[in-house]
């Protein structure tokens, strides 16, 4: 690992002009990174995943603060800004571009459909059809490519 790359990240702009040149280089392969299929369906099955996971653990810290809110409150606001992210990253895919399909295709398995089927849920409880509707679609598509292989 680079030291300097990692420390990079947290700098100030009194760097010489190669400097800052290689900073925006490292800046554009990130943005050039989170701007794929690959990323989009990685997110979206570690966010969830990694709630279902480690949320409750996260949540139950929360309990014990006093920050005048209801418990049911932080959780629900929690699960909402987790599953609007989540549904984010798959909206960003293209189910008509053969490059996504690819990349759907690899990435589709256990974790990916235990993804979605919650998060369907979630939307069926907030009876967002339209969201469902859309997740429905890409876990068809992830069930047919986890039984082609």
């Amino acid at each position: 690992m680079n030291l300097s790359n990692f420390f990079s990240l947290f700098s100030n702009n009194d760097k010489g002009k190669n400097q800052q040149e290689e900073d925006s280089s490292y800046q554009t392969t990130l943005t050039d990174i989170m701007n794929t299929p690959v990323y989009w369906v990685g997110m979206f099955k570690k966010l969830i995943y990694n709630y279902k996971a480690h949320g409750d653990k996260l949540l139950m810290q929360v309990e014990g603060f006093d920050i005048g809110a209801d418990y049911d409150d932080v959780q629900n606001a929690y699960e909402f800004m987790l599953y609007e992210r989540s549904y984010f990253y798959l909206t960003c895919l293209d189910v008509t571009n053969p490059d996504d399909l690819r990349i759907l295709e690899k990435e589709s398995d256990k974790i990916l459909l235990f993804a979605l089927d919650n998060c369907i849920s979630y939307y069926e409880d907030q009876e967002e059809y339209e969201k469902c509707s859309y997740l429905k679609e890409i876990s068809d598509l992830s069930k047919d490519f986890c039984q082609k292989t």
